[in-house]
C-alpha cells in the first residue's frame, strides 16, 4: 500500500479502508510484536488517514491460531489481549476515525454448519478478551468505535449463535459484523462458470 492508492480509492467515491493485518509472524514467542511491523502499519494507517479515509485494522486470519475451540482457547485468549494492548497503545491518540475490529471469522477449522452453543461462548469470550484489551489502555481507545464479530462472522451463524455485544464501558460505541457470502456462485466462487 502506498499514497497514491489511497488516494486514488478516495477519488474514486471510497470514504473508508478496511485494512486485514497479519501480526502472528511478526511477534516473537511472547507475544511481543516486531516495532518494524508495527510502524509499517502504523504508515499505511496514517497513509490512509491522510486521504481522508475511515480505517478499520484488525487481527485477520493470521495463521489459524484463533479458532473457537477448548483446545485453542486459553493460548489465544493470551494472544489476543498481548497483541491488542500493544496494537491499542500504539494507536491510543488516534482520534475515531480508527477503528479496530477484534478478529475475523473466527470458528472451528473444518466445520462450516452451526456451531455449537461452547463454540459460540468460546467465540463470545474472544470479543469480551478484544474490548477489554483495548479499553484498559486508556487514551482515544477509552470511547474509540470497536468492531466485534458474529461467529464466523456469518450472518446465519450470528442468529444460531444468539449473537450478542460484549459488555463495554463505553455505551454505545460496539458494532457487530457480519459477512454474507449468499449466493456462492455469486460472491466467492471464483471457479464459477455461471454468470447470473
Amino acid at each position: 500500500m502506498n499514497q497514491p492508492i489511497f488516494d486514488g480509492y478516495k477519488a474514486a467515491g471510497f470514504k473508508s479502508v478496511r485494512i486485514p493485518v497479519s501480526w502472528n509472524e511478526y511477534a516473537d514467542a511472547n507475544g511481543n510484536i516486531a516495532p518494524f511491523w508495527m510502524d509499517r502499519i502504523k504508515q499505511v494507517v496514517d497513509e490512509a488517514r491522510k486521504a481522508d479515509l475511515y480505517v478499520m485494522i484488525n487481527i485477520h486470519w493470521d495463521g489459524g491460531w484463533i479458532q473457537a475451540a477448548p483446545a485453542f482457547q486459553p493460548t489465544a485468549t493470551a494472544r489476543l489481549t498481548k497483541f491488542w494492548t500493544q496494537i491499542a497503545a500504539a494507536f491510543k491518540d488516534y482520534d475515531d476515525h480508527l477503528l479496530f475490529a477484534g478478529t475475523n471469522e473466527i470458528n472451528v477449522d473444518g466445520e462450516y454448519g452451526q456451531p455449537t452453543a461452547g463454540e459460540c461462548t468460546i467465540q463470545k469470550g474472544y470479543n469480551q478478551t478484544f474490548v477489554d484489551a483495548v479499553r484498559a489502555t486508556s487514551g482515544k481507545n477509552a470511547t474509540r468505535p470497536l468492531v466485534v464479530q458474529a461467529y464466523a462472522t456469518n450472518i446465519d451463524s450470528s442468529v444460531g449463535c444468539n449473537a450478542t455485544l460484549p459488555t463495554d464501558p463505553a455505551k454505545g460505541r460496539l458494532i457487530m459484523e457480519v459477512h454474507y457470502y449468499d449466493p456462492y456462485d455469486f460472491t466467492i466462487n471464483g471457479g464459477s462458470n455461471i454468470w447470473q
